[in-house]
């Protein structure tokens, strides 16, 4: 017998059970669990199933109830992983019967730590309609959507004192290389350093530094760490930002015996940008890819709504393609090599997975 989703199909069908002998037969049941808070709906006293479903990002094809995880349980131990970001679970406090219902989980910050005024408070704080961008786009009567936000917005309140203003990016703290060991037969790293972030002008340079680096099949490091040296079954760079920091990162995936290797040629690369313009044939190429990458990914409407909407809410400037477009052809190879030159400065930082167990090594590859 292949059971899925146990616990909260049975707390599911408890709901159903108690709604219909209270006469509703329309619900959303609601069950915050320890680790996990599931929802479902109950349409005519009859709960609705499915065919398949995905658990943990997996696909299964067996029949189930359509329950729903929409987030982390009472219970749920909120703690920070080994580059310093904070997750909440999969690990629970473990309260009887159940932590949302009773504060027996231990003394470890858990999700019922965080009470409806903490809630309240944080809301009145950061949520607020001065703040507020909304996007739309798409074929609708400007006039009538205007009047419709601005109907809807009527009843948020007014919060009296000054706008929250964001602290300043910090710089690095702690070991510049975390490793996990894991006894496994691959190795996954990703190695980068900071890059200009979603305010900076440079943030069109770093989008053709990208590309030349390791956005690709025709990137430098396609070409040489997997396509001439099998180093690496898996290997690309990628740009992140923020309003007020960024990152340019190499991701790579190799046999752990490669690792080190691996890296030193990554970091080799990433050098060679910061040393050599890029030649003007090679120049031109990316560029012509960044565009068309750009034309493709502002296709729909919905990616066309958030890439505006994302601009007003951190620059308080939008670019149309065409703009951004110009921007990306006024980049040079000099412009290019000084920023290589000035993410190097900043220094690298890495994150390793494999069988390894001290950190010397890869640091060592870093800074060879």
């Amino acid at each position: 017998m292949r059971t899925v989703l146990s616990g909260p199909a049975g707390g599911l069908v408890g709901a159903a059970a108690m709604a219909g002998r209270s006469g509703f037969r329309k619900i959303l049941s609601f069950d915050m669990g320890g680790t996990s808070c599931d929802v479902c709906v109950v349409d005519g006293g009859e709960v609705r199933e499915q065919s398949a479903g995905e658990i943990a990002g997996r696909p299964l094809a067996l029949p189930m109830l359509a329950v729903h995880t929409v987030g982390a349980g009472g219970g749920s131990i909120a703690w920070r992983d080994p580059g310093g970001a904070l997750r909440v679970g999969p690990r629970s406090a473990g309260a009887d019967p159940g932590p949302a219902c009773y504060g027996r989980g231990g003394t470890e910050a858990t999700v019922t730590s965080f009470t409806a005024a903490d809630c309240r408070r944080h809301l009145r704080r950061h949520y607020q309609r001065r703040d507020l961008v909304v996007s739309i786009a798409g074929a609708l009567d400007t006039d009538r959507v205007a009047e419709l936000v601005s109907s809807a917005l009527a009843g948020w309140p007014v919060h009296e004192g000054p706008a929250v203003v964001p602290l300043p990016a910090a710089d690095p703290t702690g070991a510049a290389v975390s490793v996990l060991d894991r006894r496994a037969g691959q190795a996954n790293i990703v190695l980068g350093a900071r890059a200009p972030s979603y305010r900076d002008e440079r943030r069109f340079t770093a989008d053709i530094l990208n590309v030349v680096l390791g956005e690709g099949m025709s990137s430098r490091l396609f070409l040489e760490l997997r396509e001439e040296r099998a180093l690496a079954y898996d290997v690309h760079s990628f740009l992140t930002r923020v309003a007020d920091s960024g990152t340019l990162a190499i991701s790579l995936g190799c046999e752990p015996k490669r690792a080190l290797v691996a890296i030193r040629a990554a970091v080799d690369e990433l050098r060679r940008l910061a040393t050599d313009p890029v030649p003007a044939a090679e120049l031109e190429r990316a560029k012509e890819y960044a565009r068309g990458r750009l034309s493709v990914q502002l296709e729909s409407t919905s990616a066309l709504c958030n890439h505006l909407g994302q601009q007003e809410l951190l620059t308080g400037e939008i670019l149309l393609a065409e703009d951004i477009a110009e921007r990306l052809v006024d980049v040079d190879a000099e412009a290019i090599r000084s920023l290589a030159a000035d993410i190097l400065g900043g220094g690298l930082r890495a994150a390793v997975i494999g069988p390894f167990r001290k950190p010397d090594p890869f640091l060592e590859a870093l800074s060879a």
